[in-house]
C-alpha cells in the first residue's frame, strides 16, 4: 500500500520534470479513485483520503470530469467526505448518468438514420465507450455524440444532420458552398447542435485525427464491433485494437490534460493483452502514443505492464518527454488555454509520430484551420492558397484591431457547460 502511495505521488526522473516533486494530495485521491474496482483500489482511497482538503479535492474532480467514478470509488471504499462535498458529488454523477442515457438514445437514433440512408456510421467515445470500459453508462463523463463517416459520405452526412434539425455550431458562421467544400477538403470535423427537445452536441468526422499518418488505415469503413446497451440496441464502434490506438491518439492529442480520458482507457485495457495492442498501435504509427498512455497508467493507476512492454515504452527519450508534458498538463489548476501553452502544445504535435511522412503530414495539418474559412472565403480555384493564407489570417486575428474574423466560442451543451479544447483548433490557433 505504501509503495502505491510513494509511486503515485512521486515523478519518475524525465525531462521537463523535477526529480522527487510530488502530485498534491487532492490528485493522488482524485487518481486512486479511478483505478480498476477492487481491494487494491479502495485501500489507495483510504490512504490518499487522510490527507486529502476536500474543497480543494472536489475542485480537482470537477476539473478533471470524474465526480462519478470518485463517488463511486469514494461509497465503495468507505470513504464519507463532508456533505458539502458529498451533495455536489452525488448531483455530478447523477448528471452523468442522465446526460449518457440521452447521449446514448441519440447516438442509436443516428446510427439508424445513418444506416438508412447508407451513410457510413461509427460512434467514438461516448455511450459505447462507456459500457465497453465500465459495463454502465453512469461513470463515463461525456458532452456530446462523436460520429464518424467516410470522406465520400461526408456532404451526404452533413445534410443528414441538419434534415434531424441540427445546427452547424464549429464553425459558428454561415457557410457558403464554397466554403464547406473547403472544410470538407482540408478540415477533418465540423460540430452540430440541436436544442430541442434536449440540447445534444454531434461531432461529425470523416478523419480520425488532424496526421493521417497517425492512424494509418483506421476510418469508418474498418473492422467494427456492436457494444449492447441493456437490451435497448447496440453501438457500432471500433474493434478494439484500433479503438485502443484511436484513444491514445486522441489523449495524447490533449496531452491527457483530464484524468478521465486517461481513466477510460484504464478501464477499456483491463483484460486485453497489453503487448498485442500496444504492437497494433505502432504499426498503425501511434506507438509514441500508446507508450505515453500505457506509462502514464502504469504512474497514476498502477497498472501492470508486461515486463517486455514496460522496457520497450521506457527506452526511448521521446517518450519520457512526452510522458513529462502530460504529467505537468494533469497537475495543472486550470484547463483555461493561454497562448504561450497553445503554441506549446501543437509544436509538441510533432512528437506524436515519427519518420518524415508523419513530420511533412503534420505542417501540412498546421497550415489550415477552420477559421481561415470562414474569415476568407476563397472559391474552389483558389482553395488552395488556404496554408500559404494561413499565418497572415492567424496575425490578423491575433493582433489586428479588433480581431477581425475571430472565431467566436463553441456552442456548448446546456448539460455540461464545458468544452473540450483542442490545441490545433483553439481559437488563437498558432501557425
Amino acid at each position: 500500500m505504501g509503495a502505491f502511495v510513494a509511486g503515485i505521488g512521486e515523478r519518475e526522473r524525465t525531462p521537463g520534470g523535477d526529480a522527487g516533486a510530488r502530485l498534491s494530495a487532492e490528485l493522488r485521491l482524485a487518481a486512486a479513485c479511478c483505478r480498476i474496482p477492487g481491494p487494491e483500489r479502495d485501500a489507495a482511497v483510504r490512504a490518499c483520503a487522510d490527507e486529502v482538503r476536500w474543497p480543494e479535492f472536489l475542485a480537482t474532480t470537477r476539473r478533471h470530469r470524474i465526480e462519478a467514478l470518485v463517488r463511486e470509488a469514494l461509497a465503495r471504499a468507505g470513504v464519507t467526505p463532508p456533505q458539502d462535498v458529498a451533495e455536489p458529488l452525488a448531483r455530478g454523477a447523477e448528471r452523468v448518468l442522465l446526460s449518457n442515457m440521452a447521449l446514448a438514445a441519440e447516438t442509436l437514433r443516428l446510427q439508424r438514420a445513418f444506416d438508412d440512408a447508407g451513410v457510413a456510421f461509427v460512434t467514438l467515445k461516448g455511450a459505447a465507450l462507456a459500457q465497453a470500459a465500465y459495463g454502465s453508462l453512469g461513470l463515463k463523463h461525456a458532452r456530446d455524440v462523436d460520429v464518424l463517416t467516410s470522406r465520400a459520405h461526408a456532404a451526404a452526412a452533413w445534410a443528414l444532420l441538419e434534415r434531424q434539425g441540427y445546427v452547424l455550431s464549429q464553425p459558428a458562421a454561415r457557410l457558403s458552398e464554397a466554403q464547406k467544400s473547403a472544410l470538407l477538403r482540408f478540415g477533418r470535423e465540423v460540430e452540430f447542435v440541436r436544442t430541442r427537445p434536449t440540447t445534444v452536441v454531434v461531432e461529425l468526422k470523416w478523419r480520425l485525427v488532424e496526421n493521417p499518418m497517425l492512424l494509418r488505415g483506421v476510418d469508418a469503413h474498418s473492422p467494427t464491433i456492436e457494444v449492447p446497451l441493456l437490451g435497448a440496441g447496440a453501438l457500432r464502434t471500433l474493434a478494439d485494437a484500433d479503438n485502443f490506438a484511436y484513444l491514445c491518439a486522441h489523449g495524447a492529442h490533449h496531452f491527457w490534460a483530464r484524468l478521465k480520458w486517461l481513466a477510460d482507457l484504464n478501464a477499456f485495457a483491463d483484460g486485453h493483452d497489453l503487448g498485442f495492442l500496444y504492437d497494433h498501435a505502432q504499426r498503425l504509427g501511434a506507438g509514441l502514443c500508446a507508450a505515453q498512455a500505457l506509462l502514464l497508467c502504469r504512474e497514476f493507476f498502477g497498472l501492470t505492464l508486461p515486463d517486455e512492454v514496460a522496457a520497450r515504452a521506457s527506452r526511448d527519450p521521446r517518450v519520457a518527454r512526452l510522458t513529462a508534458m502530460a504529467r505537468a498538463e494533469i497537475q495543472r489548476e486550470t484547463s483555461a488555454p493561454d497562448t504561450r501553452r497553445v503554441v506549446r502544445n501543437v509544436v509538441a504535435q510533432f512528437r506524436l509520430g515519427e519518420g518524415w511522412r508523419f513530420a511533412l503530414s503534420q505542417a501540412g495539418t498546421s497550415f489550415f484551420g477552420d477559421a481561415d474559412v470562414v474569415q476568407a472565403p476563397l472559391p474552389p480555384r483558389l482553395q488552395f492558397l488556404y496554408p500559404l493564407l494561413h499565418l497572415p489570417l492567424w496575425l490578423l486575428r491575433r493582433f489586428g484591431p479588433g480581431r477581425p474574423g475571430a472565431r467566436p466560442h463553441r456552442l456548448q451543451a446546456a448539460s455540461s457547460g464545458e468544452t473540450e479544447p483542442s490545441a490545433s483548433r483553439a481559437a488563437a490557433r498558432p501557425p
